[in-house]
């Protein structure tokens, strides 16, 4: 045998090893983009800072263990609205990760969970 064709061999070798390990790997679901959008609720107090609102201690702490496990990957504030971009892998599975925020409960604030495309990765 030649130095080529042992070396083709040993490439199809592999390769071969390369995809039999691809396809008996258990990788993980991939996670799916989402935002939640919180805008002010039916109980959202006029005239008070968001820090004076009812529940906001809550929320604020709700949020900060949900950024801190690595859920969240990033927020912006507009106007009156928040969007907070994080992965999950289903939309079920998004709306059940901030179903525990009690100042969505109380209706401090109003959440809406969508489907998300981010482009510009990397930006922020």
């Amino acid at each position: 045998m030649t130095k080529t064709s042992s070396f083709l061999v040993a490439m199809l070798f592999l390769a071969l090893s390369q995809s039999l390990l691809a396809q008996n790997s258990s990788d993980p679901e991939p996670l799916l983009e989402f935002a939640a959008v919180y805008s002010n609720g039916e109980k959202w107090e006029a005239g008070k800072t968001p820090a004076e609102q009812p529940y906001f201690m809550d929320h604020s702490a709700f949020l900060f263990r949900l950024k801190q496990s690595g859920v969240i990957t990033a927020g912006i504030k507009i106007a009156d609205k928040s969007i907070i971009l994080f992965k999950a892998k289903s939309l079920e599975e998004a709306k059940k990760l901030f179903a525990p925020d009690v100042s969505v409960d109380e209706k401090t604030y109003k959440l809406e969970v969508q489907p998300a495309t981010v482009f510009y990765k990397g930006c922020i």
